[in-house]
């Protein structure tokens, strides 16, 4: 198996609701790349 390139991330939201996947794992999930949440500390 590759590894994939420390710019990648794979957000698991599991649920059975639409609306959730849209208001919430959507969001929560942009938010951590654009506001760089999963960056290691300098």
């Amino acid at each position: 198996m590759d590894a994939l390139p420390s710019e990648s991330l794979c957000t698991i939201w599991s649920s059975a609701d639409a609306e959730v996947a849209l208001n919430m794992a959507f969001m929560y999930a942009r938010n951590s790349l654009f506001k760089g949440w999963w960056r290691p500390a300098p």
